[in-house]
């Protein structure tokens, strides 16, 4: 895919020098972009955008795909993430693209929440409590998408997810028990999507449009499952609920 293809003028073309110069110009507005990986880097390139408050659990809860999915998404993730880096190199923006592969690809389902030691039992509990008849489920890629965190301090980039009840019926549930806890629902309206990768600070608004305007789409061709729903609360407690 050589999508910032720039060539350079033949020795015996008869090109004039207004062509050179418009040529000169095109190269000097494409930025020059980076992919690099998240893994070891989350202390240097995220900002933390809530005060640290002693005994608060950062939660969050999220699904993955299966696992006999992960290579042949990793595959499709990487060419997507290779379209957003021409796509800001096009825009004229330039910086460090962030992959998320290492991480593994996730739906979330609430905003970033925290809640003190003596609540993540009972969350847990009563987020079994809603979730104990719900079944897997398949999901589609509706097209890629580039959005930004409340604060404005980073942009991602990743999957817009297909409309699906399945989608609307968790997050209702989920965001039941999160009322419970004094902590905000999920966004409205909401954007399903996985995150691929980010970069810090905002992207121009044409990456989107160049994004949509590319030849080489997209395309998956299988449906994305769902199995699990899970929870954790830092880097030591870890939920998880098999669907049915």
């Amino acid at each position: 895919m050589d999508l910032l293809r720039v060539y350079s003028s033949d020795d015996s073309s008869s090109e004039t020098t207004s062509h050179s110069q418009q040529n000169t110009a095109k190269k000097q507005d494409l930025g020059c972009v980076t992919i690099v990986s998240l893994q070891g880097s989350k202390t240097t390139t995220f900002q933390r955008n809530v005060p640290h408050i002693r005994g608060n659990w950062s939660g969050h809860v999220f699904s993955e795909f299966n696992e006999d999915q992960a290579n042949w998404l990793d595959e499709c993730a990487e060419e997507s993430i290779e379209r957003f880096r021409c796509a800001l190199e096009r825009s004229g923006w330039s910086g460090d693209v962030m992959s998320h592969l290492c991480s593994g690809l996730h739906i979330s389902f609430t905003r970033p929440f925290f809640l003190q030691l003596a609540s993540v039992q009972s969350f847990h509990d009563d987020l079994k409590d809603v979730l104990v008849y719900e079944h897997a489920c398949s999901l589609s890629v509706e097209t890629e998408i580039v959005l930004s965190n409340e604060e404005g301090t980073r942009s991602f980039f990743g999957w817009k997810l297909a409309d699906n009840q399945w989608l609307k019926t968790i997050t209702n549930h989920v965001d039941t028990v999160m009322a419970k806890y004094n902590q905000r629902k999920y966004y409205n309206p909401p954007i399903f999507h996985v995150s691929i990768a980010s970069v810090s600070g905002a992207v121009p608004d044409e990456v989107q449009t160049i994004l949509d305007n590319f030849e080489d789409s997209l395309v998956l061709a299988s449906a994305l499952k769902i199995q699990t729903i899970y929870c954790t609360f830092g880097t030591t407690k870890h939920f998880s609920f098999t669907l049915l």
